[in-house]
């Protein structure tokens, strides 16, 4: 038996290890990927603000809002499989430490940037950090690890992601319309930071520090342990890339309908700020009531094999519901919906991954991140270009891809084998 702060080296029983402090390591992870999706989504309603102090005009702004972003996701989507991939063949520890160390660098340079290229440039780096980080993040949960633990654990994990994705637009969208933008009388161009986001940035720091401090053994790669075992290194199963397309619909649809939730709720419904954090809030306590079920062993034998259909289309239900949204109580409904049928879906997805992954978990996790970021970003973009045509057609074109990838499901996906 290893001391608290060593691994073993994988088993034939799943390939894994122990955590240095099990229950504290997956603290940190849950920690680190709440951080990193937080302070992702709250820069991203900072840009009009920040790209103001350049003097641009407001049609210019836009274009150029569009195009951080797109860069940013461009980035996370190179990135993530490249990064999952040296996590196997390097050392997960050294990976999640330089990405998020990147990422954790990127936003205190915000303070310093005083330039549209040096602008664009800590973007694309931001993204090349943030897309190793939860990779490599699934990858250590994969690791350490026994199979009866994986979905509730992966459940915790989705959980501080879309929780973060969620409330990171709220506070975003408080320091926009704040007189915090700057305090501190510098001038524009050289103070481009404001409190929450140097809070965003201090919040990896301190991720980066808990891992750097709680994960101190170097773990034997998932390579070495390959080696060892003498398990080959054939490609990914063909069952892989189905659920790789499965995050991509699941991310789609999350994309388009978080793009839009600010929109219906604040132009349509005419909701306050307290308001629409009430309806974030709430779609993180779904998320937790249905990772909190992942816990008894009766939920986790019926949603392995049935719960993925009925969350597909129950996801699908609130986007077709979603334009159709006029009073607050409906929304609250929806957001609901959501929140459940996401909630449910994603752990299912990464668990799937995860046994079929086998010592291949960086690789597997890399390249499962980088559709899921893709499906997010085309999301997120048809829902802006698509509303100009018909206010219904981003979030039913959405509903379809679900119901598409639930009967994908029902034709396609074999039970996995105990």
């Amino acid at each position: 038996m290893t001391s608290s702060e060593e691994c073993v080296a994988p088993s034939r029983a799943g390939h894994r290890a122990r955590f240095p402090s099990e229950l504290r390591g997956h603290g940190i992870l849950v920690f680190s990927a709440f951080a990193v999706a937080f302070s992702s989504s709250l820069v991203t309603p900072l840009l009009p603000a920040i790209l103001n102090h350049f003097g641009l005009a407001l049609e210019v702004q836009a274009r150029h809002v569009a195009l951080l972003t797109g860069a940013y996701l461009l980035a996370m989507f190179v990135a993530a499989p490249v990064l999952g991939y040296l996590s196997d063949r390097i050392d997960r520890r050294v990976i999640l430490l330089s990405a998020m160390g990147v990422y954790a660098l990127s936003l205190y340079g915000l303070s310093s940037t005083s330039s549209l290229g040096g602008l664009y440039a800590i973007r694309v780096i931001a993204g090349l950090g943030a897309g190793g980080i939860l990779p490599v993040i699934q990858a250590y949960v994969a690791d350490y690890s026994a199979r009866e633990q994986r979905v509730h654990r992966f459940a915790w994990i989705v959980t501080a992601t879309l929780t973060g994705s969620l409330a990171g637009p709220y506070l975003g969208g408080l320091a926009t319309g704040s007189e915090a933008w700057p305090r501190s009388g510098a001038a524009p161009s050289l103070h481009l930071i404001t409190e929450q986001v140097l809070a965003a940035a201090i919040l990896c720091s301190a991720s980066l520090i808990s891992i750097a401090l709680i994960f101190r053994k170097r773990v034997l790669s998932q390579a070495e342990g390959r080696a060892e075992l003498g398990i080959g290194a054939a490609g990914l199963p063909p069952a892989m890339y189905g659920l790789f397309s499965l995050s991509l619909v699941v991310m789609f649809a999350v994309g388009a309908f978080d793009a839009g939730m600010s929109t219906i709720a604040r132009s349509t419904l005419q909701l306050s700020a307290s308001q629409l954090a009430m309806l974030y809030a709430e779609c993180a306590l779904v998320m937790l009531v249905i990772q909190t079920l992942y816990f008894a062993e009766w939920f986790k034998s019926f949603a392995h094999q049935h719960l993925m259909f009925p969350a597909m289309l129950i996801a699908a239900a609130a986007l077709g519901f979603f334009p159709l949204v006029r009073t607050s109580g409906q929304l609250v409904g929806v957001v609901a919906l959501m929140a459940a049928g996401a909630g449910a879906i994603a752990p299912l997805i990464s668990y799937r991954v995860s046994i079929l992954a086998d010592a291949r978990q960086g690789t597997s996790f890399g390249l499962q991140s980088a559709f899921s970021y893709l499906g997010q970003g085309l999301g997120a973009i048809s829902s802006g270009v698509l509303f100009a045509l018909d206010s219904k057609l981003p979030y039913w074109l959405a509903a379809v891809m679900l119901i598409a990838g639930a009967v994908r499901i029902v034709l396609r996906m074999r039970p996995l084998s105990r």
